[in-house]
């Protein structure tokens, strides 16, 4: 086992995440609330109101996905790792194409909130 490289762990991976999704869902929220201008009829507080918790809902439904599904696909490739061994062709495969698979995921989940 290459000593640079100690057990990523797959928790690891999905917090990053789970972080920089937060952070981009507070700016959005921001940019709604404060910078957008809207017409009155939709900028009443019921209609906000509706919004957050909306987005809210969005936010927890996303980062349960990406753990379920995020994590299963970290686990899987970042397993060797953890395991103080020398990865397989496969895990080479898998943790090479980690970031591009989250990726993916991440802009299917934000397509699917917007």
């Amino acid at each position: 086992m290459h000593s640079r490289v100690k057990g990523v762990r797959p928790h690891h991976v999905i917090a990053d995440i789970w972080l920089a999704n937060f952070v981009g869902s507070m700016i959005l929220l921001a940019e709604y609330l404060y910078v957008l201008p809207f017409p009155d009829e939709a900028s009443g507080p019921e209609v906000t109101r509706a919004n957050v918790i909306l987005s809210i809902i969005c936010i927890l439904i996303s980062w349960a996905v990406l753990a379920v599904v995020g994590g299963t696909m970290a686990h899987r490739a970042l397993d060797w790792t953890v395991r103080d061994d020398d990865p397989d062709e496969c895990e080479q495969h898998l943790t090479l194409y980690l970031p591009w698979r989250l990726f993916q995921l991440q802009v299917v989940m934000w397509a699917i909130s917007c």
